[in-house]
């Protein structure tokens, strides 16, 4: 589970409030950020799901019109974890068993 800890200015004094959020992902529970991520936590966000990619590439695809769907903050691109998982899973192949399986998967 991930612990999110939010603050909320109330007058002169900060409270502090904090909110437990969790993605259930198909093979097991990993932490999610609340909310949107830069480009560099996407990228550390999708390699820790085993979607291996650099915060450079996300940058091209972002270019190219490849890469997940973002929102702008200013000039900051801001993803959200559903959009970072599902354009990952629409990216994977099918399951094959040989090499030879591969060519013709394509």
């Amino acid at each position: 589970m991930y612990m999110l800890l939010m603050y909320a200015i109330a007058g002169d004094r900060m409270q502090m409030s904090t909110t437990t959020t969790q993605y259930d992902h198909a093979l097991n529970s990993r932490p999610v950020t609340a909310g949107l991520m830069d480009r560099a936590q996407a990228a550390e966000f999708l390699s820790s799901y085993g979607y291996r990619i650099a915060r450079a590439t996300l940058a091209k695809y972002a270019v190219t019109g490849e890469g997940p769907a973002y929102s702008k903050f200013g000039r900051r691109p801001l993803y959200l974890a559903s959009d970072l998982l599902s354009w990952a899973e629409d990216r994977l192949g099918p399951a094959i068993r040989s090499t030879s399986e591969a060519s013709a998967a394509y």
